[in-house]
Parts: C-alpha cells; structure tokens; sequence
C-alpha cells in the first residue's frame, strides 16, 4: 500500500508507517547515474563532477515533488476512514483513484525546468565553461498543483501521447551531445513522466488512510502544512531504478519502444494493483 507526504516548512513527512523525513538536500545526495566512465568518455563529464551530476537531477526532481503539494484544506472533501470502512454507509469504489498532481502540472514544471537541467550539465563539461554559465537559464516560479482529482481509470499514456517535453531551446542545448540526443531524451522525458503520474496515484482507501493521519497528527494545529499523494521516498526510488540506464539510453539511441519497456514498473495494472498505488 502506498502513502502520500506532508510537507511542514520545506521538509517532506512520508506518512507511512516510518514517518520518513526528506529534505530537498536528499534529492541532490542520491545517486541517480553512477556509470561514471560512460559519462566522461561519450559526454565529456569528468568523474570529479559526478556527485554535482546527480544533485541536479536530484533538484530537478525536488521541483516536480514540490509542484505536487495541495493546500491540506482540500482534503476536507475526504471522509476519515474507519475501522471497517466497507460497512459505511458513505463508500467509494474501492477502485477509484486520488492524485495530487495533474499531467498539466507536470508537463509545465518538466518544460520549465529541462533548459536549465541541460545547462547544467553541459557546464560541467570542462570546454564549455566558458560557453555555457551553469545555472543561466532563466528560472519561473514553480506553479503548484491545486486540484485533488478522482477517477476510476487512468491512462496517463494518453495525456502525455502528444506532448513535447523539451523547448526548442532544451532541444538546441541537447543537440550538443550528438544530433539524434534530443528525439531520444523526449522519449525518456515522456516514460519517465507517465511514471511518476502513476507514482502519484492513490487509491482511494489509500487517501483516506493519509486523511485520518493527517487529522490525528495535526489535530487543529493550523501549522502551515500541505500534503502530496506523491512519496517523495517513492519518486527518488524511482527515479534512481529509472534513471540510472539514461547515459546508455542517450549514448546508444533507445527507441521509444524500448523507452517504454525500460520504464514499464508502473504500467501493468496488476502491479499497480497489488501495490494500491
């Protein structure tokens, strides 16, 4: 069973049974890429920049965690569960699906921040610091989910089926590293998307367990507090099973086939469904 997040002053509570605590520093200490030879010898990235390497993925990461927050008071329209929650009167389709972050969201927050992930990279390559300032690209205010949205069946294949992930000037600062980088980095872009919108989906039953936490941690505390379906324990498991075959996938030009095949964990419904995710 898989549990939403709390977020109390910049620091991320996984409601789970651990109550892990996760700071936005935990994203940029993870080692998502570890193939350090791959990236100096096709990408130019020296082995001394490889901890800096993966703290911008991990702040990358750490902005689509933080779009993922609601305000707590929506969470209002929930009911609190109960011991035996199958014998209320008030019931949902155990079925039914809860998520805090939108594919819009995402789309937006991944288009915002994919320019200067980019830059970021390209300035560790050592011939280029002069050329690219790390950090350049112009940064806008993150725009937060504010919806808490419900459904039976998702197809977030679907949502994302006809989006571009990268600018044209992501596309153009890709181009760098070979020209077929930037049709093979969409299609990651658009797997690795898909996933965490599975990430951030709850069943129901699992919401309303988060609910009635919430409400007997914070009792009528009016801490400001918002709260995420999206673990971000989870995302940073995720993203390091996920992402760790990017340098190869970029380097050898993975199909967007294979892509899907590479970031299908999520996909199978009985999966999904065995986890209650």
């Amino acid at each position: 069973m898989s549990y939403g997040a709390l977020n109390v002053g910049g620091k991320y509570e996984s409601l789970s049974e651990t109550r892990e605590v996760i700071l936005p520093a935990d994203f940029e200490n993870a080692q998502y890429i570890t193939d350090a030879k791959l990236m100096a010898d096709e990408f130019g990235v020296p082995e001394s920049s490889m901890p800096e390497l993966n703290a911008i993925i991990g702040r990358f990461l750490a902005a689509i965690q933080e779009v993922s927050f609601v305000d707590r008071d929506l969470l209002e329209i929930v009911p609190h569960a109960r011991r035996t929650w199958e014998t209320e009167a008030y019931s949902y389709d155990p079925l039914s699906r809860a998520s805090t972050l939108s594919a819009n969201t995402l789309i937006i927050t991944i288009r915002q921040e994919i320019e200067g992930v980019i830059q970021d990279i390209l300035a560790l390559r050592p011939g280029l610091v002069t050329e690219i300032s790390r950090g350049s690209a112009e940064k806008k205010e993150l725009l937060r989910s504010e919806t808490l949205s419900f459904s039976k069946t998702r197809n977030h294949e679907g949502e994302l089926e006809y989006v571009d992930l990268l600018t044209d000037e992501a596309r153009d600062l890709i181009g760098r590293f070979g020209p077929d980088c930037a049709a093979t980095l969409k299609n990651m872009l658009k797997n690795f998307a898909v996933n965490i919108l599975y990430r951030a989906d709850l069943s129901f039953v699992s919401l309303r367990r988060d609910v009635t936490a919430l409400a007997r941690a914070l009792g009528r505390e009016k801490r400001v507090a918002t709260y995420s379906t999206l673990n971000p324990v989870d995302l940073i498991k995720m993203a390091k099973k996920n992402l760790e075959c990017v340098p190869s996938g970029i380097h050898n030009g993975y199909s967007e086939a294979q892509w899907g095949r590479l970031f299908a964990d999520l996909r199978d419904p009985a999966m999904r469904a065995a986890n209650q995710i």
